[in-house]
Protein backbone atom coordinates (compact mmCIF):
# COMPACT_ATOMS: atom_id res chain seq x y z
CA UNK A 1 0.00 0.00 0.00
CA UNK A 2 1.21 3.57 -1.12
CA UNK A 3 1.61 5.88 2.14
CA UNK A 4 2.12 9.44 2.10
CA UNK A 5 2.80 12.32 5.37
CA UNK A 6 2.98 15.73 5.55
CA UNK A 7 4.56 17.04 8.45
CA UNK A 8 3.66 20.66 10.04
CA UNK A 9 5.67 22.09 13.39
CA UNK A 10 3.87 24.80 14.99
CA UNK A 11 2.59 27.59 13.08
CA UNK A 12 5.50 27.34 10.14
CA UNK A 13 4.85 26.43 6.72
CA UNK A 14 5.35 22.63 5.59
CA UNK A 15 8.26 21.20 7.18
CA UNK A 16 8.58 17.39 5.96
CA UNK A 17 7.17 15.26 3.08
CA UNK A 18 7.44 10.89 3.10
CA UNK A 19 6.58 9.40 0.53
CA UNK A 20 6.37 5.19 1.47
CA UNK A 21 5.20 1.70 1.00
CA UNK A 22 3.59 -0.45 3.78
CA UNK A 23 2.90 -3.82 3.97
CA UNK A 24 1.19 -5.67 6.51
CA UNK A 25 0.37 -9.63 7.19
CA UNK A 26 -1.61 -11.22 9.49
CA UNK A 27 -1.11 -14.91 10.70
CA UNK A 28 -3.50 -17.30 12.88
CA UNK A 29 -0.62 -19.73 13.88
CA UNK A 30 -3.46 -21.37 16.31
CA UNK A 31 -6.88 -20.54 17.58
CA UNK A 32 -5.46 -18.77 20.66
CA UNK A 33 -2.10 -16.97 18.87
CA UNK A 34 -2.51 -14.39 16.08
CA UNK A 35 0.75 -12.54 15.06
CA UNK A 36 0.63 -9.31 12.84
CA UNK A 37 3.80 -8.10 11.00
CA UNK A 38 4.40 -5.38 9.26
CA UNK A 39 7.18 -3.31 6.93
CA UNK A 40 7.52 0.10 5.66
CA UNK A 41 9.84 1.59 3.19
CA UNK A 42 10.21 5.12 2.24
CA UNK A 43 11.96 8.45 1.53
CA UNK A 44 11.57 11.79 3.52
CA UNK A 45 12.14 15.52 2.34
CA UNK A 46 12.29 17.80 4.51
CA UNK A 47 11.71 21.32 3.08
CA UNK A 48 14.65 24.06 4.32
CA UNK A 49 17.13 21.50 5.84
CA UNK A 50 18.13 19.24 3.56
CA UNK A 51 21.02 17.35 5.28
CA UNK A 52 17.87 15.42 6.92
CA UNK A 53 16.64 14.35 3.80
CA UNK A 54 17.18 10.65 3.32
CA UNK A 55 15.38 6.86 3.62
CA UNK A 56 13.81 4.88 6.49
CA UNK A 57 13.09 1.13 6.55
CA UNK A 58 10.76 0.13 9.43
CA UNK A 59 9.44 -3.71 10.67
CA UNK A 60 7.18 -5.21 13.20
CA UNK A 61 6.32 -8.31 14.53
CA UNK A 62 3.56 -8.77 17.44
CA UNK A 63 1.71 -11.82 19.29
CA UNK A 64 -1.54 -11.05 20.35
CA UNK A 65 -3.04 -13.26 23.13
CA UNK A 66 -6.74 -13.82 23.66
CA UNK A 67 -6.35 -13.52 27.88
CA UNK A 68 -10.03 -14.37 28.89
CA UNK A 69 -12.89 -13.67 25.89
CA UNK A 70 -13.16 -9.59 27.15
CA UNK A 71 -9.55 -9.33 27.48
CA UNK A 72 -6.24 -9.54 25.31
CA UNK A 73 -2.85 -9.59 25.79
CA UNK A 74 0.04 -7.97 22.96
CA UNK A 75 3.88 -8.44 22.68
CA UNK A 76 5.86 -7.08 19.88
CA UNK A 77 9.59 -6.07 18.94
CA UNK A 78 10.60 -3.99 15.85
CA UNK A 79 13.74 -2.43 14.47
CA UNK A 80 13.87 -0.08 12.02
CA UNK A 81 16.94 2.25 9.83
CA UNK A 82 16.65 6.13 9.18
CA UNK A 83 19.19 7.30 6.83
CA UNK A 84 19.85 11.29 6.08
CA UNK A 85 22.90 13.18 4.35
CA UNK A 86 24.01 14.03 8.16
CA UNK A 87 25.02 11.24 9.69
CA UNK A 88 25.52 12.48 13.32
CA UNK A 89 21.96 14.12 13.66
CA UNK A 90 19.61 12.08 11.67
CA UNK A 91 21.04 8.47 11.15
CA UNK A 92 19.90 6.21 13.20
CA UNK A 93 19.18 2.72 14.19
CA UNK A 94 16.38 2.00 16.55
CA UNK A 95 15.15 -1.28 18.43
CA UNK A 96 11.29 -1.21 19.83
CA UNK A 97 9.80 -3.28 22.38
CA UNK A 98 5.88 -3.17 23.24
CA UNK A 99 3.29 -4.65 25.35
CA UNK A 100 -0.17 -3.99 26.10
CA UNK A 101 -3.50 -4.94 27.78
CA UNK A 102 -7.00 -4.59 26.43
CA UNK A 103 -10.66 -5.10 27.87
CA UNK A 104 -13.29 -6.01 25.62
CA UNK A 105 -17.42 -5.55 25.09
CA UNK A 106 -18.21 -7.94 28.69
CA UNK A 107 -17.04 -5.10 30.64
CA UNK A 108 -19.20 -1.61 31.10
CA UNK A 109 -15.82 0.19 31.20
CA UNK A 110 -12.88 -0.75 28.64
CA UNK A 111 -9.52 0.14 28.42
CA UNK A 112 -6.66 0.10 26.40
CA UNK A 113 -3.25 -0.28 28.26
CA UNK A 114 -0.25 0.03 26.20
CA UNK A 115 3.58 0.41 27.01
CA UNK A 116 6.85 -0.07 24.57
CA UNK A 117 10.87 1.17 24.98
CA UNK A 118 12.70 2.33 21.91
CA UNK A 119 16.26 2.85 22.05
CA UNK A 120 18.18 5.12 19.00
CA UNK A 121 21.87 4.52 18.20
CA UNK A 122 23.19 7.23 15.82
CA UNK A 123 25.69 6.06 12.84
CA UNK A 124 28.09 8.85 13.57
CA UNK A 125 30.03 11.14 16.48
CA UNK A 126 28.60 15.03 15.83
CA UNK A 127 31.39 17.51 16.09
CA UNK A 128 32.27 17.25 19.66
CA UNK A 129 32.87 13.61 19.24
CA UNK A 130 30.13 12.40 21.14
CA UNK A 131 27.63 9.34 19.39
CA UNK A 132 24.53 9.59 20.36
CA UNK A 133 22.12 6.88 22.05
CA UNK A 134 18.53 7.50 23.57
CA UNK A 135 16.18 5.70 24.99
CA UNK A 136 12.46 6.02 25.10
CA UNK A 137 10.21 5.44 27.05
CA UNK A 138 6.09 5.23 26.23
CA UNK A 139 2.68 4.41 27.92
CA UNK A 140 -0.53 4.90 26.94
CA UNK A 141 -4.31 4.46 28.61
CA UNK A 142 -6.99 5.03 26.93
CA UNK A 143 -10.50 4.63 28.97
CA UNK A 144 -13.20 3.86 26.91
CA UNK A 145 -16.71 4.33 29.22
CA UNK A 146 -19.30 2.32 26.60
CA UNK A 147 -21.58 5.12 27.89
CA UNK A 148 -20.10 7.25 25.51
CA UNK A 149 -20.05 4.99 22.50
CA UNK A 150 -21.99 6.20 19.00
CA UNK A 151 -21.84 3.22 16.37
CA UNK A 152 -18.49 1.99 17.89
CA UNK A 153 -16.64 4.41 17.85
CA UNK A 154 -15.26 5.91 21.21
CA UNK A 155 -13.70 9.32 22.36
CA UNK A 156 -9.92 9.03 23.07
Amino acid sequence: MPYFEKRWFGTTPLFSIQQAAYCDIQYILSPQWQAFSAWQSGYKNMRNVNTFDGASHAASISLLLPFVTSAIFVFGFGGGRENAKDLSESSYTVICVQAGHATGAANKFDYHLNGSIQQRHYSWSDIFNIRRHDTEYFYTLIPQPQKLTWRGFYPT
